[in-house]
């Protein structure tokens, strides 16, 4: 089952939380603050422009946050920006994880937004294959550097 999170949500969301941030290559520029991350989630169940969304079987098996805004090239056009979609490693592969992108994507739409950017981590992911399989098509590529 997929539905919007709740605040009784957060503790085992921290723990993906934490999952994600191992896999997304992060840590070589900061440290995940389990504070700030908890009040990250807190504020995407909380607000009218933000989303937390989980996959329940047995327990929380993924989850997806995203932001609604006005694109920044045109203010008439909302856009919606992926913050993290991911899945427990041992659920991977099946149909929780394209189930969970069509639920942020049902979301965005349901904003109003006629446009949503995803991004994933690392370079080659799987997530790639999913994007494309679906109807996305590249746009950029993000790099970081620690300063």
């Amino acid at each position: 089952m997929i539905r919007h999170a709740t605040h009784d949500d957060i503790g085992a969301c921290l723990e993906m939380g934490r999952a994600f941030f191992d896999e997304s290559g992060f840590g070589a520029e900061t440290t995940l603050d389990a504070e700030t991350t908890a009040a990250t989630l807190a504020r995407l169940v909380d607000s009218a422009d933000g989303v937390l969304l989980v996959v329940e079987t047995d327990g929380l098996i993924g989850m997806a946050g995203a932001l609604a805004y006005p694109h920044y090239f045109n203010a008439d056009s909302l856009t919606a920006q992926e913050l993290f979609w991911w899945v427990r490693p041992e659920s991977r592969g099946g149909s929780a994880g394209v189930r969970l992108l069509q639920a942020l994507e049902a979301w965005a739409m349901g904003r109003g937004c006629t446009t949503i950017t995803m991004v994933c981590l690392p370079i080659d992911s799987p997530a790639e294959d999913v994007y494309q399989r679906v109807g996305y098509r590249a746009s950029e590529r993000s790099y970081i550097k620690r300063l």
